[in-house]
């Protein structure tokens, strides 16, 4: 007796997780960009993008963003992606922190071992980086997550101050990552990795990451971004605006407006999928309201829990992955025996 997967439900499960991603660096830094350049303040807004069936490590200001997997389209085991955000501190000192968040996220890609934990494998990625790159200066958070396409179980890493959720086929909250937002009781201060390695010892190690694990049902959504989103989109927000997205014709009437992209992505000409409909309207949403002056933001409310004022958005750099476990996915997490 053996066991076999026939190649008609194995292509169907692999094609399951639906993947894309989007961001936009923070709306002062394009402002600055826009003076440097002698433009006006209607100058187009760039947004960086990874559509459906695209991967890859993309760079968005301080933020970088990963989309992979093991395979081809069409028998991938496991799906990976992750966020990362380099700490803006450390463009006072000249320092570039997108290049820390950029290098530790595509050395997660390189040492991408599905019988690897997560939590190992982002300590061997950063390790190496500590040991290849002495010239590497700076610190970031990072979130990182795999998917397995046989058991539909979604393993998730967390340090700092990005995150992840997961609703259901309603858009309802199933899970939530907790933010490592204070740093030695440092208000806005995320756990982060830093580089070198002389600089490392001060900081937090890979290990000290928070673990989670779900099983996908039909049906969900996976929504990873850094703090930019999180700090100006309350939760219920976040599930008005996918419920919005799934709406027929919603996707058909989310064009790009005063947007480009950048030039190692495709330019939307058609009607976006929902999945990057959502996408869009989430970084959309979260640039408009972070500068806002007067809105009572998600970031607002942390502040005062910690017992400090802050009024208004809070611009940063916003990144944005999303992945969705088709609706009409079979129960193949189990093959079938053939005698």
């Amino acid at each position: 007796m053996t066991q076999q997967l026939t190649g008609s439900i194995r292509k169907f499960a692999s094609s399951a997780l639906q993947l894309c991603a989007s961001g936009r660096p923070a709306l002062y830094k394009l402002q600055q960009q826009q003076q440097k350049r002698g433009e006006g303040n209607e100058a187009e807004l760039s947004m960086v993008k990874l559509g459906l069936g695209q991967s890859g490590v993309r760079q968005i200001g301080e933020d970088a963003i990963l989309i992979g997997q093991t395979g081809g389209d069409c028998d991938a085991e496991f799906s990976y992606f992750g966020v990362a955000d380099g700490v803006g501190g450390w463009r006072d000192q000249g320092i570039d922190p997108g290049e820390a968040s950029l290098a530790l996220l595509d050395g997660c890609r390189s040492v991408f071992d599905a019988s690897t934990s997560l939590k190992e494998l982002l300590t061997r990625a950063h390790g190496d980086l500590l040991n290849s790159r002495r010239d590497l200066i700076g610190s970031t958070t990072v979130c990182l997550a795999r998917y397995s396409t046989e058991t539909r179980r979604l393993d998730v890493a967390n340090l700092g101050d990005s995150g992840l959720c997961v609703m259901d086929a309603e858009f309802q909250l199933r899970m939530r990552t907790q933010f490592q937002s204070n740093m030695g009781g440092v208000f806005n201060c995320p756990m982060q990795l830093a580089f070198p390695k002389a600089l490392s010892g001060q900081y937090p190690k890979p290990g000290e990451c928070e673990l989670y694990s779900i099983v996908l049902e039909p049906g969900d959504v996976v929504l990873m971004a850094t703090d930019g989103l999180w700090d100006n989109l309350y939760q219920k927000t976040i599930e008005e605006i996918f419920r919005h997205a799934f709406q027929p014709k919603t996707a058909a009437a989310a064009q790009p407006t005063k947007s480009t992209v950048d030039e190692s992505a495709e330019v939307e000409t058609e009607a976006s999928p929902p999945l990057e409909a959502a996408s869009r309207i989430l970084v959309d949403a979260a640039t408009y309201l972070s500068a806002e002056q007067s809105y009572f933001s998600p970031f607002c409310q942390s502040a005062k829990d910690a017992g400090l004022k802050y009024v208004g958005g809070k611009e940063d750099d916003i990144s944005v992955v999303l992945a969705r476990l088709c609706p009409s996915q079979a129960d193949v997490s189990t093959p079938k025996a053939k005698l």
